[in-house]
């Protein structure tokens, strides 16, 4: 595998570079050998010779030879001055990464004064100094310190020195020395000071006051992603129009595995953005790009997949990929997947999910999906309007079946309605199945009535088996917004619990008193009567008068007797009057005792 002598891509096989297109093959050979007799030319000052060489291996795309070319049309060596030629050669060189031609490109800019070429000097500065130029990072913390260009990260003039010091520029050693013995950080000025102090005297001087002091190399600061802001940089080129230089930024970032390069890259060759276009290449880094969480990479991907952009049409694929953005609270891919299922288009129609996703996307104010919201709001409005004029005029099945189009929709108060007509036979026949499905949407969607409705259901066991815990728990949420049905419901429930209870407990008291437990008998009608059994209430009476299993008590046996005849027993009250039971009872107790 070899490289691309112009761009520096791998070619897997073939003479031509299928990044910039470059024609390998021998001319490799002849063009370095220009280059190579270009240098000596230089060297021994025959300029115009060593100008016609470089020019030659310029042209065939040698980014070293274009910068070389460039400095001797910026000085006229050996060719006439030309400025604009230089920065044409420059900017070529610049394009595919190389940092000198990037530094000498602003510099041609910062000489002209006008605001625009400043702003392009600044830019290209920091290019070259991302692409790792010593002297473009020592101009770039110069600039940051002297307020040249707005600093947007304290640390930012600190980290430049260092980062030029660290490859040898001793300039930039002695400046960072200075910043840190300012923060009176003396270990580290002291390893700054010695890599300056063969060419500064002021770097002697600090290290003959610093002799006790132990020199540390400083911890390494990053206080600047370099691959983020070499993306950024592509992006403001390809604002600017310079698609090359952006391609190739984004081609150095994306080598890294930074996620927006990636997606960026992707971009440039579906869009032909400093490249020719290649759609497959452009699916390639969506993926890439998708796998390191980028977002806007899924809408891509859907996108291709959605329309077979560099690939086969494949619309499960797409939904999934947008349904993924989706997720992940994009609200362009929520727009995208409500569009989807208002459709019918990538998968099945539903109106509710339709809307659903829409109003999550309106949320976020995306006003495609905003506007679509208030349309669909609007229709179902006038659908549950028309249901409810039915309704009043006696036509229920021209009721439920608009109730039942805007319920799914997502109307709650249709859903409510809906599943009312379905559980008493409004327009159609009953349905408690069907009742509870619609019962089921609103109460999702909030509706307390529907909640409540729901909680019959359950506690009746309409269209469901007994769920009183279900229906407990629904009732107590409708008690919470103080929806008053709920609170009579509840309280008709536990006494219908309480009577079936305290029936259960009375049948069990007969069932042990036969087996001849008395005190486990009375145990357990106490129970029953305190859930409100008058049977258990009297057969309680019963012992306390006889004194049959407790001691007797004729007070109490009386009292209970009383309420026993108060609750409306009138059998037991006629027995009590008569005397019969006593009677019965006394005689059986007798027959007992002898």
């Amino acid at each position: 595998m070899m490289n691309c002598m112009r761009c520096g891509q791998n070619l897997e096989s073939g003479d031509v570079c299928p990044t910039c297109g470059f024609v390998q093959s021998k001319a490799e050979e002849t063009i370095l050998g220009w280059f190579d007799d270009a240098r000596r030319a230089e060297n021994e000052r025959r300029y115009e010779t060593a100008a016609d060489l470089y020019k030659n291996a310029a042209d065939m795309g040698l980014l070293s030879a274009q910068l070389a070319y460039g400095r001797l049309l910026e000085n006229g060596r050996g060719v006439k001055k030309s400025i604009e030629k230089a920065k044409e050669y420059y900017r070529s060189a610049a394009a595919y990464g190389e940092a000198e031609a990037a530094l000498a490109l602003a510099g041609l800019l910062n000489k002209t004064g006008k605001k625009e070429d400043r702003e392009d000097a600044v830019f290209f500065l920091r290019v070259s100094a991302e692409l790792g130029s010593a002297a473009a990072q020592f101009a770039l913390a110069e600039a940051y310190r002297l307020g040249e260009i707005p600093v947007t990260n304290e640390n930012q003039v600190e980290y430049w020195y260092a980062e030029s010091a660290k490859q040898g520029y001793e300039e930039a050693a002695l400046k960072a020395g200075e910043l840190y013995l300012s923060n009176g950080q003396e270990s580290y000025a002291k390893w700054f000071f010695e890599r300056a102090a063969s060419f500064s005297r002021a770097a002697q001087r600090y290290l003959r006051r610093m002799q006790n002091v132990s020199a540390a190399e400083p911890p390494e600061s990053r206080p600047i992603n370099h691959f983020a802001s070499l993306c950024d940089l592509g992006q403001t080129a390809e604002r600017k129009g310079d698609n090359a230089i952006a391609f190739s930024l984004y081609g150095i970032s994306a080598e890294a595995g930074y996620t927006r390069a990636l997606y960026r890259l992707g971009l440039c060759y579906e869009n032909a953005v400093g490249t020719p276009r290649d759609t497959v290449e452009a699916l390639k880094y969506y993926h890439e790009a998708a796998k390191g969480g980028s977002i806007e990479a899924l809408l891509q991907l859907g996108a291709c997949y959605r329309y077979g952009r560099g690939t086969e049409c494949d619309e499960s694929r797409a939904f999934s990929y947008y349904l993924m953005a989706a997720e992940k609270n994009n609200a362009r891919a929520q727009y995208i997947i409500g569009e989807c299922y208002l459709n019918g288009e990538m998968v099945a129609q539903n109106m509710r999910l339709a809307i659903s996703w829409f109003e999550r996307a309106a949320m976020q104010g995306q006003s495609d999906a905003i506007a679509r919201v208030n349309a669909l709001h609007e229709t179902m409005s006038e659908i549950y309007n028309g249901a409810i004029e039915a309704q009043k005029s006696g036509d229920h099945a021209e009721a439920l079946r608009l109730y039942a189009l805007v319920a799914e929709m997502g109307h709650s108060a249709a859903q409510c309605n809906a599943g009312y007509c379905y559980q008493t036979g409004r327009g159609c026949e009953k349905d408690a199945k069907r009742a509870l499905y619609y019962y089921g949407l609103a109460a999702a969607g909030g509706s307390i009535v529907a909640k409540y409705n729901l909680a019959i259901c359950h506690a009746r066991g309409i269209g469901t088996p007994l769920n009183f815990k279900r229906a407990r728990a629904l009732l107590d949420e409708c008690m919470k917004a103080e929806y008053a049905p709920a609170a009579e419901f509840l309280d008709q429930m536990n006494r219908q619990y309480m009577a079936k209870l305290g029936q259960r407990l009375y049948a069990a008291s007969t069932v042990v008193y036969r087996r001849g437990d008395v005190g486990e008998a009375i145990r357990i009608l106490v129970a029953a009567a305190k859930c409100g059994n008058l049977r258990a209430t009297y057969m309680l009476a019963c012992h306390f008068e006889f004194g049959d299993g407790v001691p007797r008590d004729m007070e109490r046996a009386d009292a209970l007797y009383a309420s026993v005849a108060a609750a409306g027993l009138d059998a037991f009250r006629n027995n009590l009057k008569s005397g019969y039971m006593r009677e019965r009872k006394l005689l059986e107790l007798s027959g007992k005792r002898h």
